[in-house]
């Protein structure tokens, strides 16, 4: 592609910076991995040989390179850098210093949105290197789950429809703010040092309230400790495995509809429910259809927040608790250990400690072993905490990362004495407030739904059959104005809007690398039959949940 194209701004821009320094330019000179999708250089140089080479082997390959000097975009018309700038699979992103840097890396990421990353440095400012490589890794986490939800958002819709139906017998958690005013409570996790405090909070049944999620509701169990809260968010089938043998069945239950439906379907006790925001648009859509209210339970809580805990820590605030002290929330490997004794077998910790996510890359940090989505939520909670000054946010075990904002404090929850009578409040609290709809209701939303997804399918397999008839002539025809037409038909369907739409989206960034360049007029009938193609069996997959 023409230099003068494809960086026309930047090149404009250039034109308005005084100076034309020169430039140490650094070298790459090292062989790369073939595993890698996006490689991301901080600092241009026209010096990357093997860089070049390894793209040349792979035509879905990308370099991005990110630059933040004036006297780089003074050279970019250089014949040193046109060969490399040029490439087809490289491409310049320049930091102009308008935004903040995180808000510059999401940017970025937007546009390359995969999984399997590498971050090198060809740039003298070592320390913006580090802050530029866990900020790519961070938001490469955020967008690549987005997309993964985007993309298979059928499948969680599968869990989506069963626990609907559940929604009839639920209670109306939004309707408990503050109803646990000054009330202590404690956010449990599974991490290693939650062994610290097991007799501990033997002694809190009614002095605090004690709140688990995931498996951190079975690690407590194993050592005779009956939360006052249970939480499940997971859409994976694990979280049933993992719940199974927890003996805390008739304690109230929070659930994000997304859940593997059998831990509801395995849970006596009553069950609450409020927006989380998790189950995509589908959730969405049947939360207003059916006018449940958004309390914004998680009102504050940023995207970069994946756990249970987070929500947990979210509710606590809600509740009007205070102080909220964390509990085994290590964010971090302990002596090589992941978990708390009696959370998982060994079988799916060996299974789970494989790194195979940006979001799973080890890093380490104050010593220790830890992952990029732990980083992540250690700034949430911060983040969260500053959103609070008047509360008191504590850690009582000694294990894992350190917060900014939640100071250590050893023996804080010996030191709890005013009693409550906590479980009978929130018995009474579950009864007093249903979520107010019905089975019906519930039913007719989702008939709703199905019936604009069969539309779908009538105009999808139309559409199909139009590209097919366009096919061999590919370069004297044009594809049919029906065809558009049938292509808006499809747009106007809510169906499409709410479970379609974001497949097509996310769809088409892996279908542009898979039929690049797309100015030819092959490549794009191409990418388009596939994008139809792969729309069907999904909407298939959505009308045998009817």
């Amino acid at each position: 592609m023409d230099l003068e194209s494809k960086y026309s701004e930047l090149i404009t821009l250039s034109h308005f910076y005084p100076g034309d320094d020169e430039i140490e330019w650094q070298v790459y000179d090292k062989p790369f991995s073939k595993e890698v999708e996006v490689l991301y250089v901080y600092g241009l140089s026209p010096y990357v040989d093997p860089l070049i080479s390894w793209l040349d082997e792979d035509k879905k390959k990308e370099i991005v390179f990110l630059e933040d000097r004036i006297e780089v975009l003074k050279k970019l018309e250089d014949e040193a850098l046109h060969s490399v700038l040029s490439h087809p699979q490289v491409h310049l992103k320049y930091d102009l210093g308008n935004s903040e840097l995180e808000e510059f890396i999401s940017d970025v990421i937007s546009s390359f949105p995969y999984e399997k990353i590498a971050v090198v440095s060809l740039h003298q400012n070592k320390k913006k290197f580090e802050e530029i490589e866990i900020l790519l890794y961070r938001k490469v986490t955020l967008e690549c789950a987005i997309h993964t939800e985007m993309l298979y958002a059928h499948q969680l819709a599968k869990n989506l429809v069963k626990n609907f139906k559940r929604l009839a017998s639920a209670f109306d958690f939004g309707a408990w703010k503050d109803q646990f005013k000054d009330v202590p409570a404690v956010i449990c996790g599974a991490g290693p040092s939650l062994q610290e405090v097991y007799k501990d909070l033997r002694e809190l049944e009614n002095r605090a309230l004690i709140l688990a999620g995931g498996s951190t509701i079975t690690a407590l169990s194993e050592n005779q400790i009956k939360p006052h809260l249970l939480y499940a968010i997971d859409p994976n089938p694990e979280e049933f495995t993992r719940l199974a043998f927890h003996t805390a069945y008739d304690v109230p239950l929070l659930f994000g509809c997304r859940v593997e439906p059998n831990v509801l379907y395995s849970h006596v006790g009553p069950i609450g429910h409020f927006v989380t925001g998790t189950g995509g648009k589908l959730e969405e859509w049947v939360e207003k259809k059916l006018g449940l209210k958004d309390h914004q339970v998680l009102k504050g809580l940023g995207q970069e927040a994946l756990s249970v805990t987070t929500v947990a820590f979210m509710t606590a605030i809600y509740l009007g608790c205070d102080p909220i002290i964390f509990a085994g929330v290590d964010l971090a490997y302990s002596e090589g250990k992941r978990y708390a004794g009696g959370v998982i077998s060994d079988l799916h910790c060996a299974l789970e400690e494989k790194p195979e996510k940006a979001g799973e890359t080890l890093w380490q940090e104050e010593g220790l072993s830890t992952l990029t989505k732990w980083v992540m939520e250690r700034k949430v909670i911060d983040d969260v905490c500053d959103l609070y000054p008047e509360k008191t946010f504590i850690k009582a075990t000694s294990g894992g990362l350190t917060f900014k904002n939640i100071l250590f404090r050893p023996n804080v929850l010996a030191e709890i004495k005013k009693v409550f009578d906590l479980r009978s409040r929130i018995h009474e609290l579950a009864l007093n407030f249903p979520l107010n709809t019905t089975s019906s209701e519930i039913e007719g939303a989702l008939d709703h739904f199905f019936k604009s997804m069969r539309r779908c399918k009538e105009i999808v397999s139309e559409i199909v059959k139009e590209l097919k008839s366009f096919y061999p002539n590919l370069e004297e025809k044009e594809i049919s104005q029906k065809n558009k037409i049938l292509e808006m038909d499809l747009e106007e369907e809510e169906a499409f809007e709410i479970a379609l739409k974001q497949v097509v989206y996310s769809l088409t960034f892996k279908l542009q690398k898979k039929y690049a360049p797309l100015q030819e007029r092959r490549n794009f009938y191409l990418m388009k039959c596939e994008l139809y193609y792969q729309l069907q069996p999904i909407i298939e997959e959505y009308l045998k949940m009817c």
